[in-house]
This record gives C-alpha cells, structure tokens and sequence, in this order.
C-alpha cells in the first residue's frame, strides 16, 4: 500500500479506514458519519429512491429512510490507499441483494471528508431499489418536526418533568435514530433520566417519533391558548 498524506500518518488512515469497515459491516451509518467532518456525505450513484448525495446530519437523515432498512457492506476486499483516498472493494447488502463494486474513501486530518459507492451493476440496484432519487429538501413531514420544534421553545410554562422527557425522547429518536452510547453515571441524575427515556423508545421509526413529538407540542400549546 503507498500511503502519502502529510495530514495523517498511514497508521492512522489503516485504523480511520478500519473503523469505517466497522461501522458499515454493522450497518451503522450514523456512526459512519461520527467518524467524518460535520458535513460528511455519501454518494450513492443510480436513479432509484437510494440514491443522491447526502450530506451533514440532514442527509444523514434522508440517508437513513432507505439504510434503516438493514442495508449493510460485507466481503471487503484488501484496499489500496494513496493520499488520503482507500478504494476499498465490498458488497452491499439490502433485502436479498449482495450487490459488489468498489467503496472511494477521502480522509484528511484523521477525519472521513465523505464515501463514495461504485457497484458493479448499477441497473441492478436501479432495479432493486426502485423509485425516485430522494428530494435533497426535508420532506413535509420533516417541516412540520423543525417547526414543533421552534413552537416548544414558545411555551409560556415548562412542562412537568415527565412530558419534558417525553418531549425530549422523541425529539432526539425523530432527528437522530436509536440512542447510542453508554448510559450516564448515576451521579447524572438528569442526563441518566434522558437516556434512559430516549432508549424507551428505541426500535420507533423516525417518522413515528416525528408524528408524536408534533401531536405533543401541539397539544401543549392547544392547552395554553385554552387557559389565556
């Protein structure tokens, strides 16, 4: 392997390059972007609903109606890496299809800059997946999350603690997925109490969490214009 990249050292590419294996092999793609820049991005080639550039937390999102699904990479070739780029070959995996190509990885500064899929037989994925390519834009459900959003922050009164957490956990399992990290010492009582509600609500679909924060926001506020 020729590894020339004055930012990173070829140890730490071999390792960054190996994390990402990691986390696709897992079908982790939020994780895939903690190890990247914030405006991270995936490429996916085709014109099928999989496909399009997404990136930052925004395309993280969109990313992940499709992903969520349980795609994942395996059978990772050996990978040549040459100034911050691996080309790395893998099959991924959706539904029933293995579908091989060739995963372009950039990374500078021990940072993903973004992952390019290269499949082998695009018309095959045009055909498994199916559909459109996926608006760049937040659907108008997404909307109507950012706007209840903007609308919690109006409350004239705090929420009993109980609806706070509420609020909190469907918040973070619309925008973000399934909680992650380890669970906070006892001594954080608070962050404790907000993991602990966001991990009730794992396995929810985000569209689900969406559609139950805005009803709750909602009601919230139907609640104070009643009492006014």
């Amino acid at each position: 392997m020729n590894m020339v990249d004055p930012a990173m050292a070829p140890a730490e590419m071999a390792e960054l390059l190996a994390s990402a294996r990691r986390a696709l092999e897992q079908g982790d793609f939020a994780g895939l972007y903690r190890l990247g820049i914030p405006d991270f991005a995936w490429l996916q080639p085709g014109r099928n609903r999989g496909s399009g550039a997404f990136p930052g937390s925004k395309g993280l999102r969109r990313l992940r109606k499709w992903t969520d699904e349980g795609a994942s990479f395996s059978a990772f070739g050996a990978a040549v890496i040459n100034a911050g780029m691996a080309v790395q070959p893998a099959t991924l995996l959706h539904r029933g299809l293995a579908s091989p190509g060739v995963l372009a990885v950039q990374m500078r500064k021990g940072k993903l800059l973004e992952a390019r899929w290269f499949p082998d037989d695009l018309d095959a994925e045009d055909s498994h997946f199916g559909g459109e390519p996926l608006p760049d834009g937040p659907s108008e459900q997404e909307k109507a999350f950012e706007a209840a959003a903007a609308l919690s922050r109006t409350l004239r009164k705090a929420p009993d603690n109980a609806t706070l957490l509420a609020m909190y956990a469907l918040y973070k399992q619309g925008s973000q997925g399934d909680a992650a990290g380890e669970r906070p010492s006892i001594m954080d009582m608070v962050g404790r109490a907000k993991h602990d509600a966001w991990t009730a609500r794992r396995g929810m679909s985000r569209e689900q969490a969406m559609s139950d924060y805005v009803a709750l926001v909602n009601r919230l506020k139907d609640a104070e214009s009643q009492e006014a």
